[in-house]
C-alpha cells in the first residue's frame, strides 16, 4: 500500500531558532502528498507551556498492620501561549480531499509579551513549538513539531541591576578551650545583573586572625532550579557551575581579591514563574580544615541583553586563571552561526551589535515530539540557545530570508489582535486555541 503522505514538516523563515516576546514567528508547513488524501483539515498551532512532574513514594499501614508502598505524582502546568490556524479545509467534522503534489502553506504567529525563557530541566521544562497536524477521519492523525527558543528580554542595563551586592561574615575558628582566633570575610560584586559571556568582577577579603592555615577562599556560581506542583509540593536542586579559587591563607595572614575577573559560561536566564523557576547566586566561602566553611551568598540576575558599557569591547571569553568548571561541565562555547536573530532594536538598542547565542553548559538535545503520535516525520529534537555576550561574527543578510510566499506575506495589510483571517486563499484564519 502506497503511503499517501510522503513528507510533512514545518520550516521557520531563515531557519531562525531564537525569538523574543513580541516577535513574529513566520514560516511554512510543507505537505507532500502522492495521491489524493482524505482529511478533515490541516491546522497549525503555536504552543508554549511550563510543565513539571515527579513522583514520591510513601509507606502506609492498614488497620491489620499490613504495609504497602504508594506512589504519588506531583504535577505543575501553566499554558503560556496557545494560538492556532487552519491551513486546509474548514470543518473539523466534514472530510475533504487534499490534492496530490507538494503544497506549501504559510503561517504567521505573533508571540505575546511577556513570556519566560525556554528551559529544559529534566523534571520540568518551559517549551515552545509550532505543531502542524493532518486531521484524518477514522485514522490516526499525522503530527509534526518544530521547536524554537524564546529568550525573555531581561535588560541588565536597567538601574535596578546597578546595585552592588555586598556581604560579610565572621567565624570563630575552634571551640571552647581550643579557640585559635577569628576569620573575617567581606565580599562584593560590581553589579547585580549580568549576561552569560560577561565577566563578574569579584572583590573579596579574608582576614585570617587565627593560628591555623586556611586552605583557600573560593567563589562559585550557583544555579538554583525550583519546580512547584499544583498540590503545593516542591523539588529542585542547586548546581555549582564554575568556581574561582585563591591560594592558601596563612595564619595571621589574608587573601585580597581586587576586581578579579570571573567569566560566566553559557547558562539559562533567570526565570521567575510557576511551576518552573531558575535563579542564581555567587557563593563565597573559605575552606576551613576540619571545620565548617563560612560563606556569603550574593544573589544576581542572569539577563539576555548584554551590558552596553562593555559589550563588543576587547575582552577574554576564556576562563580566568584559577577558574575551573565544576565536575561534569566543560566551557565549550559554540555560538549559533546561522542565527540572524532579531534586530537589536527589539532589545531597545538599535546601535548595539547583535549578540551570539549558545547552548547552556550541560545542555543536551531533547525530543519534543508528541509521545502519542503514530507517525513520525523527521527529527523533532532540539536544545535551547541563550544570549551569549559575544558579538556575532557571521555575515548578516541585507534582508531576512523568507519562505516561498514571502512577497505575498509582506504585501498583506496589517492586522491587530489575534490575526483575523484575510482574503488571501493561501492565508489561514487565526484564532486563539481552546485550552
Amino acid at each position: 500500500m502506497v503511503r499517501k503522505l510522503q513528507n510533512f514538516y514545518v520550516e521557520i523563515d531563515g531557519n531562525k531558532e531564537v525569538f523574543y516576546p513580541g516577535e513574529d514567528v513566520r514560516g511554512n508547513v510543507v505537505v507532500d502528498v502522492s495521491q489524493s488524501m482524505k482529511c478533515k483539515q490541516i491546522n497549525v498551532v503555536l504552543v508554549g507551556a511550563s510543565y513539571c512532574h515527579w513522583t514520591t513514594t510513601r509507606t502506609t499501614t492498614d488497620n491489620r498492620g499490613n504495609s504497602k508502598t504508594e506512589t504519588d505524582h506531583h504535577t505543575g502546568h501553566q499554558l503560556l501561549v496557545n494560538l492556532q490556524g487552519v491551513l486546509f479545509g474548514g470543518s473539523s467534522t466534514k472530510a475533504v480531499q487534499h490534492p496530490p503534489g507538494i503544497h506549501v502553506y504559510p503561517f504567521l504567529f505573533k508571540l505575546p509579551s511577556p513570556l519566560p525563557s525556554s528551559f529544559e530541566g529534566g523534571t520540568g521544562h518551559i517549551r515552545y513549538y509550532v505543531e502542524a497536524k493532518v486531521d484524518r477521519p477514522w485514522k490516526f492523525d499525522h503530527k509534526i513539531r518544530k521547536p524554537f527558543t524564546v529568550n525573555e528580554i531581561i535588560d541588565i542595563n536597567l538601574p535596578q541591576y546597578s546595585t552592588v551586592p555586598v556581604g560579610s561574615k565572621e567565624k570563630q575558628i575552634g571551640c571552647l578551650c581550643c579557640v585559635s582566633g577569628n576569620l573575617n570575610m567581606q565580599a562584593s560584586l560590581d553589579r547585580a545583573g549580568y549576561c552569560p559571556g560577561e565577566q563578574i568582577f569579584l572583590n573579596a577579603l579574608c582576614e585570617n586572625s587565627s593560628t591555623r592555615e586556611m586552605r583557600c577562599m573560593r567563589a562559585t556560581l550557583i544555579q538554583n532550579i525550583l519546580f512547584r506542583a499544583a498540590d503545593g509540593h516542591t523539588t529542585g536542586s542547586s548546581i555549582a557551575i564554575t568556581r574561582f579559587e585563591g591560594g592558601k591563607i596563612p595564619a595571621r595572614g589574608q587573601d585580597l581579591w581586587n576586581n578579579q575577573p570571573f567569566l560566566i559560561p553559557p547558562v539559562a536566564p533567570t526565570i521567575n514563574t510557576n511551576p518552573v523557576s531558575v535563579s542564581y547566586h555567587v557563593k563565597f566561602d573559605v575552606r576551613v580544615p576540619m571545620g565548617l566553611n563560612p560563606k556569603i551568598l550574593l544573589g544576581i540576575t542572569m539577563g539576555t541583553v548584554p551590558f552596553q558599557r562593555t559589550f563588543g569591547r576587547q575582552c577574554s571569553y576564556e576562563l580566568a586563571e584559577n577558574q575551573v568548571m565544576e565536575a561534569g561541565y566543560t566551557h565549550q562555547v559554540q555560538p549559533l552561526a546561522t542565527q540572524f536573530g532579531p534586530t537589536t532594536s527589539t532589545l531597545g538598542y538599535p546601535d548595539m551589535p547583535p549578540p551570539s547565542y549558545a547552548v547552556a553548559v550541560g545542555g543536551l538535545p531533547v525530543n519534543v515530539g508528541d509521545a502519542e503520535a503514530r507517525s513520525h516525520f523527521g527529527d523533532q529534537s532540539y536544545v535551547p540557545r541563550y544570549t551569549y555576550a559575544q558579538p556575532f561574527q557571521g555575515q548578516f543578510p541585507q534582508t531576512a530570508p523568507s519562505g516561498q510566499f514571502g512577497s505575498d506575506i509582506a504585501n498583506l495589510p496589517p492586522h491587530s489582535g489575534a490575526y483575523p483571517g484575510t482574503s488571501s486563499e493561501n492565508w489561514p484564519s487565526w484564532s486563539k486555541a481552546p485550552h
